[in-house]
């Protein structure tokens, strides 16, 4: 039996062989690549934040100050792809971190499965992006952590660092709202189901016993559940509260996530949706794009003459029209849900079609040309000249564009979870289950509420996938079935070159 002494240096020999893996693959790869990349429209307003305290109706504005503190001295964006790949290794260590401790995937396999991590395309891309994905991907994996930790051994206090880490989250990237908010409700009454009645019969509990327990656990189980809500409705509260003070507007999360909906279903609009009768008389001669093509939703939302462009000019408040478009929205979802899941699926199935996942790349990689008010912030503000930037071929953007067999790799993640939680046996099931339900939830919110396809709302995903693969590999060498595999491989060869050899004259 091994010392608890050993234990402690061997866990500590685990983390630090992690940590210098991790460290030494995310250095080597910034002093190849330490080129600082734009999202025009994304990165422009976080620019904005940083040098005006500009608040962005729809995106975070805590990135934008988290900008303005780390350049106050130096003046300088490499700065900031330093610290987001620090991020992005802080968030390859919870991955490795996560297999063994929790998933009890071997030492040796976790470290591997880290560095993939580490190595992984989009997250690669994104560290070099003025772009909320690497903070917010590292965030969610704290939170995924705290919430493990929780479901090992429930506590307030772990309640309260998972409360906190979701709110810095939804601050940095709302996508993640979904999650947060299911995982207040979700992960305090999984935790109830953490230790089961065979465990308990098995340590000399008898019927009566295992049925008190059970009670007293699910009592407090809805205790914890209900702290959780309350954490998080206090926290969230107090966010929409400092983003109203901060926009002169009313408490939000933000103020364009009517329009993100509606431009995201607009091919199922019907005229009887519409929540306002003053718009309802607009039909698609009014518009420049046709409203059933599903391929022209960015256009709808983003360019004039499309259908938020109409709404948003029909009203003297961003407020009263972003609730009218919340509104209409609301109505074709409850008029038909179905479509819904219909366009989501089409969105998805669009993924697999290797021509339009190419071109969906190249509009992640952001080659637009630099208009010249982000050019003047660059100069002005960060010595430095964008001319010919946003078309620069570099080694990320390049390895970007050219890993299409991972992506698919990622669309198939529903098969790797489900492969993943048949060959664990039920030893971590609560921990896979939660895990696979937040990445459902990001799949669905990649493929529902989108105006275009893009591996960026994929980004957490690539990470979940990574776990799944780290803890479906440990379990297929544990039982031995890749050497089961390989050992078939080698007879099926050598009967097959017998039976060549039998037939040479």
């Amino acid at each position: 039996m091994q010392a608890p002494g050993d234990m402690s240096r061997d866990k500590g020999s685990f983390l630090t062989h992690l940590i210098l893996y991790i460290l030494a693959v995310k250095v080597v790869i910034f002093m190849v690549d330490p080129t600082v990349m734009f999202f025009i429209d994304d990165s422009t307003r976080y620019l904005d934040t940083a040098v005006s305290s500009y608040i962005p109706p729809d995106r975070s504005f805590l990135y934008g100050f988290m900008i303005r503190w780390l350049t106050h001295l130096c003046r300088s964006l490499t700065i900031l792809v330093f610290f987001q790949v620090l991020c992005s290794a802080v968030t390859a260590v919870l991955a490795g971190y996560l297999l063994n401790r929790f998933l009890s995937v071997k030492k040796n396999i976790s470290i591997a499965f880290a560095v993939v991590c580490a190595f992984a395309p989009v997250q690669v891309l994104y560290e070099r992006y003025v772009m909320t994905e690497t903070v917010s991907l590292m965030l969610f994996a704290v939170y995924v952590t705290a919430a493990f930790f929780y479901l090992r051994k429930p506590g307030v206090k772990t309640l309260l660092v998972m409360s906190l880490a979701g709110v810095f989250l939804i601050a940095f990237r709302l996508s993640y709202l979904p999650c947060v908010l299911c995982g207040a409700v979700i992960v305090p009454c999984i935790a109830f189901f953490n230790r089961s009645n065979e465990e308990l019969r098995d340590n000399g509990w008898n019927q009566g016993s295992i049925k008190t327990f059970s009670i007293r656990r699910a009592g407090i189980s809805f205790l914890y559940m209900v702290i959780s809500c309350l954490l998080t409705y206090g926290l969230h509260s107090a966010y929409k509260t400092i983003n109203g003070r901060l926009s002169s507007k009313p408490p939000a999360y933000q103020y364009c996530d009517g329009y993100h909906l509606l431009a995201s279903w607009a091919p199922l609009l019907k005229k009887e949706d519409f929540a306002d009768p003053r718009i309802a008389g607009y039909t698609q001669q009014y518009f420049y794009y046709r409203l059933e093509d599903r391929y022209e939703r960015m256009n709808h939302r983003w360019a004039d003459y499309g259908l938020i462009y109409y709404i948003h000019h029909m009203y003297d408040s961003r407020v009263k029209a972003n609730k009218i478009a919340h509104d209409t929205a609301m109505n074709i979802l409850r008029r038909d849900p179905l479509g819904v899941m219909r366009l989501a699926w089409e969105s998805y199935m669009d993924y697999w079609d290797i021509g339009m996942l190419k071109n969906t790349l190249m509009g992640d990689r952001s080659t637009r040309s630099f208009p010249e008010g982000l050019m003047e912030i660059l100069k002005s503000n960060y010595h430095m000249n964008g001319e010919g930037l946003a078309s620069k071929k570099t080694f990320t953007n390049q390895y970007f564009l050219n890993a299409i067999p991972w992506y698919l790799i990622i669309f198939s993640l529903p098969v790797i979870i489900a492969l993943s939680i048949i060959m664990d046996k039920g030893r971590h099931t609560i921990f896979l289950s939660l895990l696979g339900f937040f990445a459902i939830l990001i799949l669905i919110n990649s493929t529902t509420l989108v105006h275009r396809n893009t591996m960026r709302f994929f980004h957490p995903d690539e990470w979940i996938t990574v776990i799944f693969l780290g803890v479906l590999y440990d379990r297929i060498m544990a039982r031995g079935l890749a050497r089961a595999m390989y050992e078939r491989l080698q007879i099926s060869k050598r009967f097959i070159t017998a039976r060549y050899r039998k037939t040479m004259p």
